[in-house]
């Protein structure tokens, strides 16, 4: 499912996720920066080249997560199943 026309950029306060399903979500490219992931599903999600950078994951499940050419610095990952995926963040 493409989800990048109902994520736009954030505003002031950064998106907050909790225990949302983004199975095979296409967020390529998509600026999520600062966002808070908690116990959410991202299996088979594409999430080459979004912006990461600050984001904090918690918990959660995303394998098969496809993170190439993705800016993730400063991302916290804590706890979350990253089994399979691919490609490495910048």
């Amino acid at each position: 499912m493409d989800l990048r026309k109902l994520v736009g950029d954030p505003g002031e306060e950064p998106y907050v996720f909790r225990r949302c399903d983004f199975t095979e979500a296409n967020l390529r490219g998509v600026n999520l920066r600062a966002a808070k992931f908690e116990d959410c599903r991202l299996a088979r999600a594409d999430l080459t080249g979004a912006f990461l950078d600050e984001t904090t994951w918690v918990g959660g499940s995303a394998p098969f997560l496809v993170l190439v050419d993705a800016e993730a610095e400063d991302a916290v990952f804590r706890g979350i199943d990253l089994a399979n995926s691919r490609g490495e963040a910048r």
